[in-house]
């Protein structure tokens, strides 16, 4: 049987056992390079087509709203205010910037054969800033 190199994302410990979970601080399951990479690479697949998918939307959103109105035409218009077009780019920024976040990370895996603390802890710090903009923006409604 062959061992390989393992390694715990959450203490750092590395080595070649074959043991499941860390024994420094038993509660991460050991992963090998090649199982890091293969999630890697299904991290940056989705990310990839939530990139792809959110510019899209944001292209025909986009067309949608800055396209001249004809008089008399009976297409689509937008009858949204400044603050709606704002929000809703707002919206399409967030939803890239994860997308790209996380193709990054997975990329990163893919190379390296391990996880990046630093694409990690601005993953985590780009989801509290969300929860904290977004109490901020239901208490801003509230109040108008």
């Amino acid at each position: 049987m062959e061992r390989k190199w393992r390694n715990c994302f959450k203490c750092n410990y590395e080595s070649v056992t074959e043991h499941s979970h860390c024994p420094r601080c038993r509660t991460m399951r050991l992963r090998t390079a090649g199982e890091i990479r293969w999630l890697g690479l299904l991290l940056s697949s989705l990310g990839a087509v939530l990139l792809v998918a959110m510019s899209a939307i944001s292209l025909v959103y986009a067309s949608l709203v800055f396209a001249p109105q004809k008089s008399g035409s009976t297409g689509v218009r937008f009858t949204g205010s400044k603050a709606d077009i704002v929000f809703a780019f707002g919206i399409f920024a967030v939803v890239l910037t994860i997308g790209l976040l996380s193709t990054s990370a997975g990329v990163w895996q893919i190379i390296f054969g391990r996880r990046n603390r630093v694409l990690l802890w601005l993953g985590i710090a780009l989801g509290f800033a969300l929860l904290i903009g977004g109490e901020l923006l239901l208490a801003l409604i509230q109040i108008m």
